[in-house]
């Protein structure tokens, strides 16, 4: 890992050495987030509301990424009017 961040503050030196106390993974490193968006989830559904985001916020965040794959591939800007709903 490059110049990952740190879980701890801990700097173990052993002959000459460091190890670093780094995250070991994607989802070590953002588990509480994961377990934070899962609560959510289950109380929006339990309390009978729609969870957020939901699945306008998914469609607009995939025209974002068709968006920009267009625009690097095209080498020009693309508005978000020239991808189809």
């Amino acid at each position: 890992m490059v110049e990952g961040v740190q879980k701890t503050p801990a700097v173990f030196s052993r002959n000459f050495t460091a190890t670093f106390d780094h995250f070991e993974n994607f989802p070590d490193r953002f588990a509480a987030g994961y377990r934070l968006e899962l609560e959510a989830f289950f109380k929006a559904l339990q309390d009978g509301q729609l969870p957020t985001p939901g699945a306008e916020d998914a469609l607009e965040t995939l025209r974002l990424a068709i968006a920009a794959a267009r625009s690097w591939r095209e080498k020009r800007s693309i508005k978000l009017s020239e991808i189809a709903v």
